[in-house]
């Protein structure tokens, strides 16, 4: 849906003469012509730099000419039989050879290294560029002399196509293939059914991409530029409305086709043609006014075509793609005097088909939107203005406006345009729209050409480069955007964002929505997105990517929906819907309180509808009836259900979709506030009319009895609605689910109803429905319902129903036991049944029963009157050993002596921080009166100043002789012994975590450290390595390399000899090597036992070892415990032997400062 138009224009006139043909040397962008007298001119920049004169034909008719970038030379033929070369850097002319019987035909392939040559005797022949024949084979035709013939290589240089009077005087096609050096016939051209062809017309070409042949041929009296398979095969045609073709040529991406044709009139016509979903378009057409001599495609830009008349005229027409298209997604497409228009905004319709379609008299080459209405320019030059109805002529003072232009553009007051062939002048135009008339015009010339316009019109670029900003300027037709200070350019496949590179393969960029749209070439093309206030920002991140075909351009967008239009490369289109596009236009409905709208997008493209409310909470609760209002009457209850049903309370404006959003009021509740405004709302208007919406809303609350209720109100019931509402309640929630609810309302013909669309057995139900409405009778309506309660296992209600009957006090406290109902049970029975105290006491062996002594005590004590006993077990479980002991004197029965030793005994073996000796040496003191028992509770948990206190407060010398003051001095001796073995200890472990840290270090410093992937590559570190150990020993070392494998073991003495060992080995790993035994077997041992030892050259030893030697060292608890002794040596004045503690903990600790602990080595 692209039409082609012209950038620009360049005509450059050469002297006068007869010119034939003229080559180009793109590299250095100069060419070449040469006239039939023999003259070779060399252009640059339109002017005649140097010309040369061949000499060497009799006649005047040079035909061929090519400039060879191998030789730096051009080569030049006669149909004479001359085949001369001149050097382009000295101007020399050489004369290969001459061919008696004159040249047909001459062409090169495509790398220069080949030249083919028909003669006028019929041979065809190869040669190379140092003019040695490769191949020489006759064409068994007769006589060529006096003809031409037409030939075109394909691209690979395998095969070559030749149009000439090979048959009775009839062009004929033939293709030649080149094999094992050879060159052989390979097809001749022919119709589907064999018949050979008739009325072929002279031209030829092969298409770039090697698949089809182009010619022309009169077909049932018209002309056609015809196709052809390599086999020769006729392959497709297009009519063209001229009388004779020249000159066909391809593009080298081979999607334009160039035609030169003469008319009747004899009007020479350039015609761009393009394909699509095999249809042939005519983009533009150029009428010249002389013969073309010669016409090529630029090998360099596949859209700048080269043309050069016979009468010296040169064009250079720069060609681009350009989709035209309104605001409205109307695209208009060009094909030759028709016009189609797409209405993407009404209907996708693919092309070539169209939604309209309306004929000119001439083919168009420009069009512009003006609004809806569109302006188009002819070939010819006639203006025309097509509006909703067929095309009318615009006026210019009175008569039809006739100008051939370049480039038409409205601004949305006045025309702007660049006129055909004046490249430096820029017309302005004052435009009435409404009577298609131009009422004045000026001329702006500049002195450079214009290159390009950009798409909003602000942006002009001149030949040199330079850019200007105009007022107003319409787009024209480079790809060029103006935002602000944002200016988005396209050149080639690069697409520019002010002066950055944004990416280097684009095929084709769209704004709108606010968004870049862009779509990239390659393997794996991709339609990406970024945000135009990122760009101007110079965040450069995109922000949406989806794949789509190779080498799928964006046509447009539709401005007031989603749709992104597409168009593949075979022509077809296709439709995307961009998240970040559906969002913002979400987003737009939102805040434009259209909530319908929004609604229905979400709904169509799976957008996760509580965006509706997240975007603006309290805008959406206050706008709630507009929803409803935008929503057709005929979808409103369906669209309002599907809503409520996907609410949920997480935002997804912050989760989901990176929108912008207005923050909900603190402790909003989406849920429950959506659903409670939908419910009232609803039930103002018409409960009936919106029954399934609040079936949806109550089922989404959680009120599902509510919505039961609801399906028995009379009105529904009358209308027949109950079944529809309870089919829509079943689809929002499990069916069993609301079978135990209808039963939870006691309510037996709902439960039979709702029953009826469960897999129940009607054989089963119906008889235990029919057994609870007897319980009714048989006992009493509440009964039944503790029975319901029961099968629903709803102990809670089933004890509130029991509980309106004392008869049933029992059961009721069975049912309190068994389901654990004790806070229920005291609620429903007051502290004047008689059932309260029981459940009280129920409830203490409860909680004793399951671990929670303490509270279950309390609870006994609660109970009137108190429950003693039970209280007492209660606290001494808990260890409570105070309460216990007061609740226990309260009892006149209770051996409270017994108690206190159970109790001391229990205090004593518990476990943990339940431990307590001084508990339990009170205990004995005081509730046991056993002092000997007490003070030896507290010497063998080291408490000797309570020990000390407790004798002497209870006058117990003797304990103080024989049991404290003893323990107290044998403590301190073993305090000494602890002391010197801790030092010994810390000795022994700092010893060996030095020794293992410089092991260490050593293989990191050596390269030894696991990194490597190949265990036998040597590098740099390990024959250093080498060197460091080579008056070194080790023992034994671990086959890893990582330094966490690695088994440390002590130094053995071993020697190396460096020059036993070649290049690749190094001694280093040659000693480890010699040096470890094989593994001997050992039994494994249990796992429970293995994490308990660690194996002397483990991983784990250097943890394990610091571990270890931090635990000798003094801490806090050691102190605290030493500095009790210490006093406690003091009391009984043992100064000698504090003095040697002192001396042996100051050694101790000064040992340690000399020795800390190696820091860990790090990588």
């Amino acid at each position: 849906m692209r039409n082609l138009i012209i950038l620009n224009e360049r005509i450059d006139a050469l002297p006068k003469g007869s010119y034939a043909a003229f080559t180009i040397d793109s590299v250095e962008e100069r060419f070449f012509a040469l006239n039939t007298q023999g003259r070779v001119v060399c252009v640059v920049d339109g002017e005649v730099v140097w010309e040369v004169f061949l000499n060497y034909s009799i006649k005047d008719d040079w035909h061929w000419c090519q400039y060879n970038q191998e030789l730096e030379a051009v080569v030049c033929a006669s149909q004479s039989g001359c085949l001369a070369v001149i050097s382009v850097n000295d101007k020399s002319i050489e004369l290969i050879g001459h061919f008696d019987a004159g040249i047909c035909g001459v062409a090169w392939n495509t790398t220069e290294d080949q030249v083919a040559i028909v003669t006028g005797d019929g041979n065809f022949l190869t040669m190379s560029t140092n003019w040695d024949v490769l191949h020489e084979c006759p064409l068994n035709v007769p006589s060529l002399a006096g003809s031409t013939v037409e030939m075109a290589w394909r691209a690979d240089g395998k095969f070559l196509v030749m149009n000439g009077l090979f048959e009775a005087k009839q062009n004929q096609i033939l293709v030649w293939e080149f094999n094992n050096a050879t060159w052989y016939l390979h097809a001749k051209g022919r119709y589907e059914d064999s018949r050979p062809l008739t009325d072929l017309q002279q031209s030829v070409t092969w298409c770039p991409n090697h698949t089809l042949i182009t010619s022309s041929q009169i077909f049932k009296k018209q002309l056609h530029v015809v196709f052809f398979e390599r086999n020769g095969l006729r392959h497709g045609e297009f009519v063209v409305n001229a009388t004779a073709v020249s000159h066909v040529q391809w593009n080298s991406l081979s999607d334009v086709l160039a035609v030169a044709c003469r008319r009747e009139s004899g009007d020479v016509t350039i015609q761009l043609w393009t394909r699509n979903n095999y249809h042939w378009y005519l983009k533009q057409e150029r009428l010249l006014s002389a013969p073309i001599a010669s016409m090529q495609w630029d090998p360099e830009s596949p859209y700048k075509l080269h043309v050069f008349t016979c009468s010296g005229e040169y064009h250079n027409y720069t060609i681009t793609t350009k989709v035209h298209t309104s605001a409205n997604a109307t695209v208009a497409v060009i094909d030759g005097c028709n016009l189609k228009l797409t209405h993407f905004s009404q209907a996708m319709i693919p092309p070539p088909m169209c939604a309209a379609t309306h004929t000119l008299s001439s083919p168009i080459n420009v069009i512009t939107f003006v609004n809806e209405a569109i302006i188009l320019v002819t070939a010819n030059g006639s203006w025309y203005l097509l509006d909703t109805n067929s095309p009318k002529p615009i006026l210019w003072k009175g008569v039809p406006m006739a100008m051939k232009m370049q480039a038409v553009a409205y601004t949305g007051k006045v025309l702007r345009g660049i006129p055909e062939g004046k490249n430096s002048t820029f017309i302005e135009m004052d435009f009435d729209l409404n009577k298609a008339t131009i009422t004045t015009m000026k001329d702006q010339s500049s002195p450079y050409t214009v290159e390009a316009l950009s798409l909003d019109g602000n942006g002009l670029q001149f030949g040199n480069g330079e850019l200007i900003n105009h007022d107003e300027v319409h787009p024209l037709y480079s790809e060029w955007i103006q935002l602000e200070d944002l200016l988005i350019g396209k050149s080639n496949s690069k697409l520019y964002i002010n002066t950055h590179l944004l990416h280097s393969s684009v095929a084709s960029f769209h704004v709108s929505h606010g968004y870049l749209l862009l779509t990239t070439l390659g393997s794996q093309s991709e339609l990406r997105m970024h945000k135009l206030m990122d760009l101007v920002m110079e965040d450069y991140e995109k922000v949406h990517t989806q794949p789509v075909e190779r080498g799928a351009k964006l046509v447009t967008t539709v401005e007031s929906g989603s749709e992104v239009i597409l168009q593949m490369p075979r022509g077809n289109i296709e439709i995307v819907s961009p998240r970040p596009l559906l969002l913002t236009l979400v987003q737009h409905h939102v805040q434009a309180i259209k909530y319908g709208p929004a609604l229905e997008l979400c709904r169509k493209h799976r957008i996760d509808m509580n965006i509706l409310v997240d975007i603006n909470p309290t805008a959406f609760l206050e706008n709630l009836g507009r929803l409803i209002e935008d929503i057709p009457e005929r979808l409103r209850s369906d669209r309002l259900s599907l809503f409520m049903t996907n609410l949920h309370p997480i935002n997804v404006c912050e989760t989901k979709y990176t929108i912008d959003y207005v923050s909900a009021p603190e402790n909003f509740d989406k849920v429950d506030e959506v659903c409670k405004a939908f419910r009232n709302l609803l039930m103002a208007l018409d409960p009936i009319k919106y029954l399934l919406p609040l079936l949806t809303c109550e089922a989404k609350f959680g009120l599902i009895e509510s919505a039961l209720q609801r399906l028995n109100q009379p009105a529904l019931i009358n209308q027949g609605l109950v079944e529809k509402g309870l089919q829509h309640l079943i689809f929002l929630v499990d069916v069993e689910v609301l079978y135990d609810y209808a039963l939870g309302l006691y309510d037996m013909k709902l439960t039979r109803l709702v029953a009826g669309h469960t897999e129940r057995d009607p054989k089963e139900y119906l008889p235990k429905l029919a057994a609870f409405e007897d319980l009714a009778t048989s006992h009493s309506p509440s009964y039944m319902k503790y029975t319901i309660d029961l099968e629903l296992t709803r102990y809670a209600k089933a004890l509130q129903h029991l509980a309106n009957d004392t008869k049933y006090n029992e059961q009721s406290l069975a049912l309190i036991k068994e389901h654990h109902l004790y806070d229920e049970g005291l609620k429903f029975f007051s502290k004047t049944s008689p059932l309260h105290n029981e459940i009280i006491v129920a409830y203490g062996h409860h909680l004793l029963a399951t671990g929670d002594s303490s509270l279950a005590g309390y609870t006994f004590l609660s109970a009137k009157p108190q429950a003693l006993s039970p209280a007492v077990d209660a606290f001494r479980k808990a260890l409570n050993w105070k309460m216990a002991m007061n609740i226990a004197s309260l009892i006149p029965s209770y051996d409270v002596v017994s108690l206190g030793y159970e109790l001391a005994e229990e205090l004593l073996n518990a476990m943990g921080t339940q431990r307590n000796p001084k508990a339990a040496a009170e205990l004995y003191v005081k509730y046991c009166q056993d002092i000997d028992e007490g003070v030896a509770t507290l010497i063998q948990a080291r408490e000797w100043e309570d020990a000390l206190q407790r004798a002497l407060l209870h006058k117990r010398k003797d304990l103080i002789q024989t049991e404290v003051e003893p323990l107290v001095i044998q403590a301190g001796e073993d305090m000494l012994e602890d002391i010197a073995q801790r030092q010994k200890t810390y000795s022994k472990h700092w010893k060996r975590l030095t020794n293992l840290r410089e092991q260490i270090r050593l293989f990191r410093l050596h390269g030894i450290d696991g990194k490597a992937d190949d265990r036998n590559t040597l590098d740099d570190g390990a024959s250093s390595a080498a060197s460091a150990f080579s008056q070194s020993s080790m023992s034994s070392i671990g086959s890893h390399n990582s330094n966490r494998d690695i088994k440390f073991a002590s130094l053995t003495a071993f020697e190396t000899n460096s020059h036993h060992h070649n290049a690749t080995a190094s001694p280093f790993y040659a000693a480890m090597s010699a040096t470890v035994d094989a593994p001997t077997a050992k039994k494994k041992m249990p796992r429970r036992f293995r994490r308990s030892k660690i194996q002397e050259g483990s991983a784990e030893e250097d943890a394990y070892v610091e571990k270890c030697l931090r635990e000798q060292m003094p801490s806090r608890e050691f102190l605290a415990d030493l500095k009790k002794l210490l006093a406690m040596l003091a009391y009984f004045n043992k100064v000698r032997q504090i003095q040697s503690i002192q001396v042996k903990l100051d050694a101790f600790m000064d040992h340690i400062a000399a020795h800390l602990p190696p820091a860990p080595v790090h990588v």
